[in-house]
């Protein structure tokens, strides 16, 4: 699809990121209320502009950096805070570790990826890795996450896409998946898929079903309805064929 700028946000998005920005909003107001120093990194410049303001925040040892930019080529993060702790580092006898904000009253499995992330562009400046990561909850828990237990995942899929994209430059093609209902970009892909004629406008089809079709040459909903009704698809039974059919 190439670079496009990424649609404005939905009402429901808009409302969830509201949301979002109270509650962080919340607890930055809470660490100010108990006199704990806070650098809020400015928001306008480029992001290597502001990830140098955060490394400078950091080496003067600022107890908490609000809207961390971390910057490591080809990386970036915007972290909601950086914690300053006892831990000591290259940056003198203290050290930092994540903090982000998030509306889920539990910890999923993309928090402690982002957080990874986040570790590992803090371990760049202040060279060791930090031993934890925090969560602030929906429900105001705050919540130690250990960074050893995802840390080596994280790189493994760090590395896979950092090689992807250097060996690869296409075109990217829209794939249907399970977060279609709630991305940015829906509007966009159903263009591309309409304009193609893709089997994905098939109402309920699944795409192992879209798989057998394109793996017998049918690629799109035109060469699937102008099919005789005894054709025969490999892998793929009679009824569901006549049934996708029937839907197209």
């Amino acid at each position: 699809m190439g670079k496009q700028k990424r649609p404005a946000l939905s009402a429901e998005e808009a409302v969830i990121t509201e949301a979002g920005l109270k509650h962080e909003k919340k607890y930055l107001q809470s660490r100010k209320d108990r006199g704990v120093g806070v650098f809020e990194v400015p928001q306008q410049g480029t992001a290597e502009e502001r990830a140098e303001l955060t490394k400078a925040a950091m080496r003067k040892g600022k107890e908490v950096v609000y809207q961390a930019a971390l910057y490591s080529h080809p990386w970036i993060g915007f972290a909601d805070f950086l914690i300053k702790c006892d831990e000591p580092s290259d940056l003198g006898d203290y050290s930092y570790y994540p903090l982000d904000t998030k509306l889920k009253k539990t910890a999923t499995a993309d928090h402690l990826i982002q957080l990874s992330l986040y570790a590992y562009l803090i371990a760049q400046v202040q060279g060791k890795m930090p031993s934890e990561a925090r969560i602030i909850t929906g429900d105001g828990a705050e919540k130690a996450v250990y960074t050893n237990i995802a840390h080596y995942y994280f790189l493994e899929a760090k590395n896979r896409l950092e090689n992807f994209i250097a060996g690869h430059y296409f075109p990217s093609q829209p794939d249907p998946c399970k977060h279609c209902s709630d991305c940015a970009w829906k509007d966009g892909c159903d263009q591309i898929w309409e304009s193609q004629d893709h089997l994905c406008r098939i109402a309920n089809i699944r795409k192992t079903q879209i798989k057998k079709l394109k793996d017998n040459d049918i690629n799109t909903v035109t060469e699937l309805v102008e099919l005789d009704d005894n054709y025969n698809i490999k892998k793929l039974s009679s009824r569901i064929f006549q049934k996708i059919k029937k839907q197209a």
